[in-house]
């Protein structure tokens, strides 16, 4: 009998030292919720505009990337607008405009001008983003009109947010890169076929650990 009253005084001592720590527990994965809620919260969209501009010069060392190795100075305009816009039930539209105009000194050839317009759309599901998009661009040479092309890339990513600073995506791509102009080689020899246009298709994809330090600075 004695015995039996040990082993309960025992038992109510064991609950009683363990309820302290469950509850410590259930506080520490509550304010982990909090946490991760608030890191969903801040990131979501609210409308918003935006627009940079730069211009710069710098040089080239290998204009054409061939074995001659030719360099050549250039001056170089850059246009940024981004545009930020929530939708019903959570969904997030974003709206990209990139101009890039890059003159070189000698070699006119290379000089180009690039327009670039990407549209996105996303979601937040659970701590994940979902998102989905398509980006087109054209890239344009004055001198050299065989180079333009067409290039359209669709995409489509997840990412999570593993605190305000540090996030991690799965990012695929496919696209399409269109020569305006240009033309594909022969099934039957090295010459051109004027009756095919050359079309490269590329698909990748990406795996990206991303850490903001401050709005100026992030490391991929």
């Amino acid at each position: 009998m004695h015995r039996r009253n040990t082993c309960r005084v025992l038992c109510v001592c064991f609950l009683f030292a363990c309820i302290p720590f469950s509850f410590a527990q259930m506080k520490e994965e509550k304010e982990e919720k909090d946490l991760r809620e608030k890191i969903i919260e801040s990131q979501k969209a609210r409308h918003a505009i935006d627009m940079q501009t730069t211009l710069f010069y710098g040089y080239d060392s290998n204009v054409n990337l061939d074995g001659a190795r030719k360099g050549d100075s250039f001056e170089e305009l850059t246009l940024t607008m981004w545009m930020k816009q929530p939708f019903v039930n959570g969904i997030e539209f974003d709206y990209r405009y990139n101009l890039d105009v890059r003159n070189y000194s000698q070699i006119t050839d290379a000089s180009n001008i690039l327009h670039q317009m990407l549209f996105e759309c996303s979601r937040y599901m659970s701590i994940f983003k979902v998102g989905v998009g398509y980006d087109l661009a054209y890239l344009a040479y004055p001198d050299f009109e065989e180079g333009d092309f067409l290039f359209h890339k669709g995409f489509c990513y997840v990412r999570n947010d593993l605190t305000r600073k540090l996030s991690h995506q799965l990012k695929v791509y496919y696209g399409v890169k269109d020569y305006l102009d240009g033309k594909t080689l022969s099934e039957t020899s090295l010459a051109v076929d004027p009756a095919k246009d050359r079309l490269d298709r590329r698909q990748h994809a990406a795996y990206l650990i991303t850490y903001s330090y401050n709005k100026n600075l992030t490391v991929h």
